[in-house]
């Protein structure tokens, strides 16, 4: 349980964090360059089916990653991290990939809409390619506060209504699969390639 003393006797009691795991550099660059590569050519073969308001091209319902060989190296990296985030949960099941798949960002209109992963306890993203144009990967408050506290002069991890991570190459970014997200439309026309995992 974590305190925020204020005061000689007063504590904040954090009883109910949102916790995520963030690790960079999970792939190398020979590997994110294999991974590009190999998205790409399946890409060429296989039709995205639209299962969300948003049509950015994804592999959600016609290529699960996880029955492909070769993705077995990322993979392999992803679970690792996972279970290493399922200890601090104090838990030591061995947890393992049960579906997966890759998106392709093009277009600056292109987006993905609020959501959750259902049935799963645990989601990762991993980021395999951007630029400086690629849209954030946004994470939601769990719950909205009825009234906001009056006159913040900032915002911290009590006050956060979102919060976002930049997609950088090689960066995992784990959660539980309940936590909802989003990536908003960008700015610039870009390329922007990641890969969703859930356990």
């Amino acid at each position: 349980m974590i305190f925020l003393k204020i005061g000689f006797m007063a504590k904040i009691l954090k009883i109910f964090p949102t916790a995520l795991y963030l690790e960079d550099n999970v792939l190398n660059d020979k590997e994110l360059k294999e991974t590009v590569k190999l998205c790409k050519d399946i890409s060429k073969k296989t039709p995205s089916k639209q299962v969300w308001v948003s049509d950015t091209y994804n592999t959600l319902m016609t290529h699960n990653i996880v029955e492909d060989k070769r993705f077995k190296n990322v993979l392999d990296k992803i679970t690792y991290h996972v279970n290493q985030f399922n200890k601090e949960h104090l838990s030591n099941y061995k947890y393992k990939p049960t579906a997966g798949w890759f998106t392709i960002y093009k277009k600056a209109q292109d987006f993905q809409e609020s959501h959750i992963h259902v049935d799963h306890t645990y989601s990762a993203v991993l980021f395999i390619k951007s630029n400086e144009h690629s849209s954030s990967l946004y994470f939601e408050k769990v719950a909205e506060d009825m009234i906001a506290p009056k006159n913040r002069t900032d915002l911290n991890e009590l006050t956060y209504n979102n919060y976002q991570f930049r997609p950088v190459p090689g960066r995992l970014i784990i959660f539980k699969s309940s936590l909802r997200h989003f990536v908003p439309p960008s700015k610039k026309d870009n390329e922007r390639i990641s890969i969703a995992i859930n356990y």
